[in-house]
């Protein structure tokens, strides 16, 4: 049930990326979620950083309107060279929230580094409601990347480190809500002192109309339309082309699969646009230089991953780390079985043999070993495909849209409530 609240609630979602034009699934999941609110009475505006090619400045999409600030281009794993732009952004960040105090009575932050050193100073001076959506673990336990840092002097990183986690801690203590989107994030958020109280677990959610199983008949319809064999066992990796996600490990380990397994064939949908850590091009000279041009795709990015997942069979997604990994959960609707690392939502939800296979992160003969079991457990494929799909019914994009919402309204009463409390 929704709180009663003076007027519907008024959010400014703050986020680094947004769809259109990115396509993450940070970015896809935020617009799922603001459009959602919309759809239930909410009043919604996303602020977000410029892309590269340069997008509109403001643009309105149907009931929404998104605000892109300057600068563009990625920032983490720059070092110093950063540090300017970044500041740059959060006072076009400041400028933009205090001009529009009187539009927005909650802040949601996507991201707990940078854009929450604003927010939560705006909202406490002007009694607004901070909400901040931690979407990697990471985010929590580094607070300036691993690879800013390796960039900069080692005394002076330290001591940028020292200040900037202690500004983090201060301004943690002020935020009204956490959104947890895994209980590994959970986890994190306790171990940096943040109370049970202030902590939402709400995970992130697919449409099950658009992600779900197709017949064996469609499967190859698919698979004529997408260039896929029709004759092979077809794996498919989506997500970005990053080295965090376990790509290289995966393209090593395929070349020595497919010796023993020549009837097997591998899709890697995804591009590298945003990524600072890409290994694109890596992927596409170990391709050429061993020969797997026959076994191994590089499907670009696609408005079409349903399709994908739907002309596939198994999925595979060695990521070393995620925030909550909705790729995994996007395959298992589709009735994949999949093939992963415990890391986001798959620690908790994966049970090795019975929903799905699990292997240890950045261990190359572990996903040797992993992929041949799953090859080898083909005839129990639909038993556990069947219980994947019992096990992700919490993820119903349309259950997460109304935990937001009751959330929104809940603090917006609050709010109501500690005002009149204050003219008393």
């Amino acid at each position: 049930m929704v709180t009663r609240t003076p007027h519907p609630p008024k959010i400014y979602w703050l986020t680094e990326a947004f769809f259109p034009p990115s396509r993450g699934g940070q970015q896809l999941i935020a617009a799922h979620l603001v459009h959602g609110l919309i759809s239930r009475g909410a009043k919604s505006c996303v602020i977000t950083r410029q892309t590269e090619p340069l997008s509109a400045v403001q643009e309105r999409l149907s009931q929404l309107t998104i605000y892109r600030l300057p600068p563009a281009g990625v920032f983490k794993g720059k070092g110093w060279r950063a540090l300017l732009p970044m500041l740059r952004f959060l006072k076009n960040l400041l400028f933009l929230l205090m001009s529009h105090v009187r539009h927005y009575d909650i802040i949601i932050v996507s991201g707990a580094k940078t854009m929450p050193l604003v927010a939560v100073l705006v909202s406490r001076i002007w009694h607004k409601k901070c909400v901040l959506r931690v979407e990697t673990p990471m985010d929590l336990y580094e607070s300036i990347s691993t690879g800013s840092l390796h960039s900069m002097n080692r005394l002076a990183g330290r001591m940028l480190l020292k200040v900037f986690s202690g500004i983090q801690q201060c301004l943690f203590k002020r935020v009204d809500c956490f959104i947890a989107i895994s209980p590994e994030i959970n986890e994190a958020l306790a171990a940096r002192g943040i109370p049970p109280r202030q902590i939402q677990e709400i995970p992130n959610g697919i449409d099950f109309r658009t992600f779900h199983p197709v017949s064996t008949a469609d499967k190859l319809k698919l698979r004529q339309k997408l260039s896929i064999p029709h004759d092979q066992t077809v794996f498919i990796y989506t997500g970005r082309l990053s080295a965090a996600k376990g790509l290289p490990l995966l393209i090593e380990v395929w070349s020595t699969l497919i010796v023993q397994y020549p009837d097997i064939y591998l899709v890697i949908l995804g591009s590298s646009v945003d990524t600072f850590d890409t290994c694109e091009e890596y992927l596409h000279a170990y391709i050429q230089t061993h020969q797997l041009m026959a076994s191994v795709t590089l499907a670009g990015t696609s408005d079409r991953v349903d399709e994908y997942l739907q002309a596939a069979d198994v999925f595979v997604f060695p990521s070393e780390y995620e925030g909550f990994g909705l790729s995994i959960i996007e395959a298992m609707a589709c009735g994949l079985p999949v093939v992963v690392t415990p890391v986001g939502v798959a620690r908790e939800l994966i049970e090795h043999g019975k929903n799905g296979f699990v292997f240890p992160v950045n261990n190359k003969h572990a996903l040797l070993r992993a992929l041949v079991f799953a090859l080898e457990q083909r005839e129990r494929w639909p038993m556990i495909t069947q219980a994947a799909r019992q096990s992700i019914t919490p993820y119903d994009l349309q259950v997460v849209i109304d935990q937001y919402m009751i959330l929104c309204c809940e603090l917006l009463s609050a709010a109501a409530v500690s005002s009149k409390d204050s003219q008393v």
